[in-house]
């Protein structure tokens, strides 16, 4: 299932462009239900996030069950880091601090893969 989610992104969003240009509310339409099934589906998978001029690769690993949601990211190069988050609750552990995790805000993960788009406009 590594990488299926982001194949099947492509290959939709490749087949469709080599169709036709997407208009503004067509591809809105396809990154609202990408961010929805990213939200409700269990993947394992690697992405790369650009902030500004940084671009960093992760691993992630999410679990969606009864009992909620469980998500491991790690970056594959850089600070070494661990971003565990548990529902609503968030902990980056740090090679530093092997006992005691930092805690981090929630909104700290929302420009973040999976969260492609805002709640509010999904």
């Amino acid at each position: 299932m590594r990488g299926l989610f982001a194949l099947l992104f492509v290959c939709y969003c490749g087949s469709a462009l080599a169709a036709e240009v997407l208009s503004l509310a067509d591809a809105t339409a396809v990154l609202k239900r990408v961010a929805n099934a990213s939200r409700k589906t269990s993947f394992l998978g690697t992405y790369l996030h650009q902030h500004g001029a940084e671009l960093e690769t992760f691993r992630i690993a999410r679990v969606i069950d009864a009992e909620g949601e469980l998500e491991k990211r790690e970056p594959l190069e850089g600070v070494a880091r661990e971003i565990v988050r548990s529902n609503r609750q968030v902990a980056c552990f740090l090679p530093e601090m092997p006992a005691n995790p930092a805690d981090v805000k929630r909104n700290a993960l929302t420009k973040l893969f999976p969260a492609l788009v805002n709640d509010d406009s999904v």
